[in-house]
């Protein structure tokens, strides 16, 4: 592993760029890990917030942003391109800005319209984001820069969490109070935030002003990102094209065989989220929530010090092995533990809604928000150092990267827009169907991305060109009259 002092393994410091004494493209590393983590701090945060806010309208303006944010991924290559990847960073994490700010004064349509704006400008911020990192990183550090940049990025589950633990216990002891005592338990956890339903909260709007100068800072950081240096990255070519011919071009690169074969692996990545973001939390009490996911964001932040490293050593076959052993575990944890759980409960608490309040052996939960950490750093770091050592000798990086983001934001679709069904037994959200059936999914799409992302591994790697941004060769171009007919219409 490489110390802040050094960018790469075997490398000379003669001409080489510093700054504030570090290597410049580490130093950008950090800066763009540290705004990063302050933007997605506040964001998750008032993310999390919305469905309490607005019931079913909290859903829908998740969909919202997962559908601009995978809609998004057919121009957010041309923004990217356009603006730069600093600028550009900064132009898409305002509307994280102005998402988070919404909240200060709800107001139902503004909030629906930020969450579009958060979605389209996502893709933006993050093909800008894999734009960025291909700049700062070489095959011989991207899977140790893409993995510290996630393990950073994942402590903002720990603050959010451990306040979360607070507030609920405070509320409950609030309750107790009122009631003599006594507490009812519901199948719906109790929220501070319950009552807002429009406008101004004292207690609850100065949470998001707080929040929003969070996201704020994060934002002015991205501005502290220098340009990086050539000799320590790789290059991003030049692309002067019309917006239409870009679209075109995304879109055919879409069709390639290389590209397609990592289609399922983007998917997963969004099924996955949805995983330990939703399906996962919602096997425990609420009480248990802050506590037990703190440890995914604390493995992720180790896993991200360590998997990178050993990839980049050892290759992505290292990365897969990984990927598969941790996704066993954090499903055989989860399986047990939600049966223990449920048994306790129906035996020992069967007027509790399910999962009970009384049940405190969560030991095998902690486990699988280890895995579920693991698993997820792993992810993003073997998808970005693809992403950024396959494409880079034709020019695509960038397009890769969108379609990473853009089919990452179709398994979140697909897995947000499962959660209403999956909930079953009159909202027994610990049944053993319903845990079933989102194994089942999430096991289903890895077993999926595994052939298919071996299969690339073994396609030959896309020859250099000397026109590095132009068309895929023809004997990649998977035949789709579908896709060829919108190509088609892209052209009129």
């Amino acid at each position: 592993m490489e110390s802040a002092s050094t960018d790469g393994a075997g490398c000379e410091d003669e001409g080489l760029l510093r700054t504030c004494g570090v290597r410049r493209n580490f130093y950008n590393l950090m800066v763009l890990s540290t705004a990063f983590l302050f933007l997605f701090l506040a964001f998750i945060t008032a993310q999390s917030f919305a469905t309490p806010l607005l019931g079913h309208l909290g859903t829908i303006s998740l969909l919202i942003l997962y559908f601009f944010f995978t809609v998004g991924g057919a121009v957010a290559p041309y923004i990217a391109r356009r603006l730069g990847g600093t600028t550009a960073l900064i132009a898409a994490a305002a509307t994280y800005a102005i998402f988070v700010a919404a909240f200060i004064y709800l107001i139902t349509p503004v909030l629906l319209v930020a969450a579009a704006m958060v979605g389209f400008g996502g893709s933006v911020l993050w093909t800008a984001h894999g734009m960025f990192m291909t700049q700062i990183s070489t095959d011989d550090n991207k899977g140790f820069y893409f993995s510290l940049f996630q393990g950073i990025l994942s402590v903002q589950l720990i603050p959010g969490n451990l306040a979360s633990y607070y507030l609920l216990n405070y509320n409950d002891d609030e309750s107790d109070d009122t009631a003599g005592g006594t507490t009812t338990t519901t199948t719906e956890p109790p929220n501070p935030l319950e009552n807002m339903a429009v406008g101004w909260s004292d207690q609850n709007s100065v949470l998001f002003v707080a929040l929003a100068v969070c996201c704020s800072l994060g934002v002015l950081g991205l501005g502290c990102l220098r340009p990086p240096d050539p000799k320590m990255g790789t290059a991003i070519p030049v692309d002067d094209r019309s917006l239409r011919v870009q679209i075109r071009s995304t879109l055919a690169h879409v069709c390639t065989r290389r590209l397609a074969y990592l289609i399922p692996l983007f998917v997963f990545g969004g099924i996955q989220l949805v995983m330990w973001a939703s399906w996962f939390p919602r096997q425990m009490h609420a009480k248990w929530i802050g506590l037990v996911m703190p440890v995914f964001g604390g493995a992720a932040f180790v896993g991200g010090f360590l998997i990178g490293p050993v990839l980049d050593r050892y290759g992505f076959v290292f990365a897969i092995a990984l990927a598969i052993v941790a996704a066993v575990g954090a499903f055989s944890c989860t399986w047990e533990g939600n049966r223990k759980l449920v048994a306790f409960c129906e035996q020992h608490a069967p007027t509790e809604a399910m999962p009970c309040e009384s049940y405190g052996d969560y030991d095998l939960f902690f486990a699988a928000a280890f895995f579920y950490g693991v698993l997820d750093v792993t992810f993003h770091t073997l998808s970005g150092a693809i992403c950024t050592q396959s494409f880079a000798s034709s020019g695509n990086t960038v397009d890769a990267f969108a379609a990473k983001w853009a089919f990452f934001g179709v398994g979140a679709i697909i897995g947000f827009s499962l959660s209403s069904p999956l909930s079953v037994e009159d909202g027994k959200t610990s049944s053993e169907s319903q845990l079933a059936a989102e194994l089942g999914i999430t096991g289903a799409a890895l077993l999926l991305a595994i052939p298919t992302l071996v299969r690339f591994l073994l396609h030959p790697p896309e020859p250099k060109s000397g026109d590095a941004t132009g068309p895929p060769r023809t004997e990649d171009v998977i035949p789709n009259p579908y896709m060829d007919g919108l190509l088609g219409w892209t052209s009129l």
